[in-house]
């Protein structure tokens, strides 16, 4: 089944962040972070299934991203290159987004939670 995941935060799971989960199906996953995971950031590498991965941000994951053949993946951190680990964000104090959600349901602002030191459009925002 076809999924689309966009401006998502997964953090501190003990496996993965984002997963395909052995689904089959075409996934689009844009825009999402993943923080300090104890597996894989990024896991979209199920026999058969196809997924493109754009403009992901994964910070001090065990392992960035595991990619499937059939997978397609562009703007990611893992594809920028370097190292991506606290330093390189803002602020990994995720204080500002576990305080209590607006009368909309919305998250709290957390403009600088795991934004890029360098600027780059990658990962989620709130």
């Amino acid at each position: 089944m076809a999924h689309t995941l966009r401006n998502s935060i997964a953090f501190k799971n003990a496996a993965h962040g984002v997963t395909d989960n052995g689904n089959t199906g075409a996934l689009a996953v844009s825009r999402n972070t993943t923080w300090a995971n104890g597996g894989t950031g990024f896991d979209a590498d199920v026999s058969g299934g196809t997924a493109k991965l754009t403009a992901n941000l994964s910070v001090a994951d065990t392992k960035a991203a595991a990619l499937g053949s059939a997978t397609v993946s562009s703007g990611n951190s893992w594809d920028l290159g370097g190292t991506w680990n606290a330093a390189s964000v803002l602020s990994t104090d995720p204080a500002a987004i576990t305080g209590p959600r607006a009368a909309d349901g919305s998250l709290p602002s957390a403009p600088s939670f795991l934004v890029p030191r360098g600027g780059a459009a990658i990962g989620a925002r709130f």
